[in-house]
């Protein structure tokens, strides 16, 4: 099978409208973070405002975002590349899914891989916290690439390691105005969507809608993954 090439105009034909939520897990985030290092509220918000100033810039559509959104736009370069971004000075990439089931288990994949890859680590016994976040996501552009005409390259937009493909395919996405690429998730046995959100403008509500507590342990081998509320354990296997 030749290899897909298709021009700016060519993509924006074939995306469509798309309208849905997406869930991405960060490490938890606490207000209480920085409070351990001063003695008032005051003191910690200057020492925030601080912190800030010495980050990169907000890039001007993501300034009215709450920052658990707008931080993958705000970063360059970007040290590694992943499968919408390359590295180097590329724009961010807002990966997500439409479930939270499918975000955890793509940061379990990872945590298990960065084990496997750091021999001689060892793995800590407790089971850091992550935070699930839920954004709502609204765009007259998506491209979704389990439907046709892209779901008979499937074997190009989810190969394991070579990323080659899906990020000329985001590069050429953005020139056409795309906001939003829907992909398979690799790493979620029952194949549901990824959210892949390319642009600040596809976000409907300016902060997450809803939140989740995680805690996930792993090792180069296996993951273990614990919601308290709704309860819920996932395990994972290399």
């Amino acid at each position: 099978m030749s290899l897909p090439t298709w021009t700016p105009s060519e993509l924006r034909s074939e995306a469509k409208p798309w309208e849905g939520s997406a869930w991405r897990l960060v490490e938890a985030q606490n207000i209480i973070s920085t409070r351990k290092l001063v003695e008032n509220v005051h003191e910690q918000n200057i020492l925030d405002e601080i912190l800030d100033e010495s980050k990169p810039p907000v890039p001007e559509p993501c300034q009215h975002l709450n920052y658990l959104l707008f931080t993958p736009f705000r970063y360059q370069p970007y040290p590694y590349g992943s499968r919408f971004r390359p590295s180097g000075m590329s724009d961010g990439v807002f990966y997500a899914a439409e479930y939270p089931e499918t975000a955890v288990t793509e940061l379990a994949h990872y945590r298990m891989k960065f084990y496997r890859d750091s021999p001689g680590l060892a793995a800590p016994d407790n089971a850091p916290e992550y935070t699930a976040f839920q954004v709502a996501v609204k765009t007259p552009l998506a491209l979704d690439l389990t439907a046709n005409p892209f779901v008979q390259h499937e074997r190009l937009w989810a190969h394991d390691s070579d990323y080659t493909q899906c990020q000329a395919l985001a590069l050429t996405a953005r020139e056409a105005g795309i906001d939003v690429i829907l992909s398979r998730s690799v790493r979620d046995p029952r194949g549901k969507k990824n959210v892949n959100i390319l642009s600040c403008a596809a976000f409907a509500e300016p902060d997450p809608i809803q939140m989740q507590s995680w805690r996930i342990v792993a090792n180069d081998v296996n993951a273990t993954a614990y919601r308290q509320f709704p309860r819920l354990v996932l395990e994972f296997a290399a």
